[in-house]
C-alpha cells in the first residue's frame, strides 16, 4: 500500500505538488539539517523561482552548489554578481555546466564574443544539465548565422546521435 496522501499528491496540479514537496523538505531540514537536504530544497526554490530564500539555503550548504548559488545570484542581482560567485569555482571544477551558465550570464552583460567562446568551451566539456543546454540553443539562435560552424557544438551533436544515455536528449537528435 502507497504512504498516506501519496495518491492524493499525485492528483494535485504541480504547482501544489511543488509546494508540498518543498514544505516536507523544510520540514525533513528542521529534523535533520543535512549540505544534501539544503541543495535539494536550495534547488527546488529555484526551479519555483524563489531566489532569495534558494540563495539563503544555498549558502547555508556551503560551496556544494555553487552553480545554484550564482543562478539565483543572477536571478537576484543581475549577470555581474551571477558572474562574480562563479568566478570562485577553482578553475578545475570549472565543467561544461559551468561554461554553459557562464555564457549565458555573458549573453546577459551583452558580451556576445565572451559568451561565444564560454559556450564553446563548455560544449567541449560536455555538460550534463539540460535547463542550460536549452539556454545555449537560445544563444546559438539569435547570435549565429546559420552558415558558421561551431566545431564544438557539432560534436555533442554527434555524440547524441550515438549515445542513448546522452542528458540532454536521450539520444532523440534524428537529423
Amino acid at each position: 500500500m502507497p504512504p498516506r496522501g501519496l495518491l492524493e499528491s499525485f492528483s494535485l496540479p504541480p504547482g501544489e505538488q511543488r509546494q508540498r514537496y518543498v514544505a516536507n523538505l523544510k520540514r525533513a531540514l528542521q529534523d535533520s539539517p543535512t549540505t544534501a537536504l539544503r541543495l535539494r530544497l536550495g534547488s527546488e526554490l529555484l526551479k519555483g523561482g524563489d531566489y532569495a530564500e534558494a540563495k539563503k539555503e544555498l549558502e547555508e550548504a556551503g560551496g556544494a552548489g555553487a552553480l545554484d548559488l550564482a543562478l539565483a545570484e543572477y536571478h537576484l542581482s543581475g549577470p555581474a554578481a551571477g558572474i562574480s560567485v562563479m568566478d570562485r569555482t577553482p578553475e578545475p571544477k570549472r565543467d561544461g555546466d559551468y561554461w554553459l551558465l557562464r555564457a549565458q550570464m555573458l549573453d546577459a552583460q551583452g558580451d556576445a564574443q565572451a559568451a561565444a567562446e564560454a559556450l564553446n568551451r563548455g560544449f567541449a566539456a560536455a555538460p550534463t544539465r539540460a535547463d542550460l543546454f536549452y539556454e545555449a540553443a537560445l544563444f546559438l539562435l539569435q547570435h549565429e548565422p546559420w552558415s558558421m560552424r561551431h566545431d564544438s557544438w557539432n560534436r555533442q551533436r554527434r555524440s547524441c546521435r550515438t549515445n542513448r544515455n546522452c542528458g540532454c536528449c536521450r539520444g532523440s537528435y534524428t537529423r
